[in-house]
């Protein structure tokens, strides 16, 4: 084991074993539900207060969840969602998450949540489960990126989808000093599938 400053033990993450469907399945179940639990305590002026990520509010980022978790809807609107052009300079996620805010600008909030909780579901099911030809294709044939190199549509749907939602979360508890709920069990392994 390695260690880091606190001298606790850090795991060597080559031996931190990948997921599975059902795994993937559980985790973003709990997320969307605490993602949910959490909106349900905002206050109308939490809507519009900046976050962690400069360019969004609170409603930002729930747009954004809203959008993401409608991407897993079906291979029609993964396609249409991932089809946005990047501008020069932007990575392909920015364009994507550009157009999730853009076509929620005129819903309210409770809008907003309403489609979250329509789309969420079926989404989390769909990760786990479906999209077998794209996970299947994108081990094949590599799917470049600026960043990470390649990505495969299994990581995005079994660990990013996941991640994602407990980052914005985390982001949104600080924004409006909400506390932040949390396992060791479940929050530690979204942190050591992301190492």
């Amino acid at each position: 084991m390695l260690t880091h400053d606190s001298d606790k033990p850090f795991p060597n993450a080559i031996e931190i074993p990948y997921t599975t469907a059902a795994e993937a399945y559980t985790l973003l179940q709990v997320e969307l539900e605490r993602f949910l639990t959490l909106l349900e305590k905002l206050e109308a002026d939490d809507w519009n207060k900046p976050t962690a990520c400069t360019a969004w509010t609170v409603r930002d980022m729930l747009a954004h969840q809203a959008g993401g978790y409608a991407s897993g809807s079906g291979y029609w609107e993964l396609i249409r969602q991932y089809s946005a052009r990047p501008q020069n300079g932007q990575l392909p996620e920015d364009a994507i998450n550009a157009l999730q805010i853009r076509e929620r600008q005129d819903k309210s909030a409770d809008e907003i949540i309403a489609e979250l909780r329509l789309v969420g579901p079926p989404a989390i099911h769909n990760w786990a489960y479906r999209f077998r030809l794209a996970k299947q294709l994108t081990r094949l044939i590599k799917v470049s990126h600026p960043v990470s190199g390649t990505i495969s549509f299994e990581y995005l749907m079994w660990v990013i989808h996941s991640r994602d939602t407990w980052m914005h979360r985390l982001d949104i508890c600080r924004a409006t000093d909400h506390h932040f709920e949390q396992s060791a069990e479940h929050d530690g392994r979204i942190a050591a599938l992301v190492m």
